[in-house]
């Protein structure tokens, strides 16, 4: 059921060469996922450092949903995901 201890031993020593930190080839990101998103979200939970609660956020989705879907693709594309 186990790999016996020289197996382990060879099978650890093949790791040296996986790199860290592979690159990642994600596929992009849809505009049904940003609509999912947005519309999961709890309109009743608090808002936070940014003081803009879910509901303003739906809202204003319905209003110009494009706008919304280039800003979450550019987000994705560059990276950039905020903590807060």
């Amino acid at each position: 059921m186990y790999p016996k201890q020289e197996e382990r031993e060879t099978n650890e020593n093949n790791n040296n060469n996986y790199p860290l930190n592979p690159p990642w080839d994600w596929p992009d990101l849809q505009d049904i996922e940003v609509d999912r998103a947005i519309k999961s979200t709890n309109s009743k939970k608090a808002p936070g450092n940014d003081r803009v609660g879910n509901t303003i956020l739906k809202k204003a989705y319905t209003i110009n949903p494009s706008l919304f879907n280039s800003l979450y693709k550019a987000c994705f594309q560059l990276g950039y995901h905020p903590k807060h």
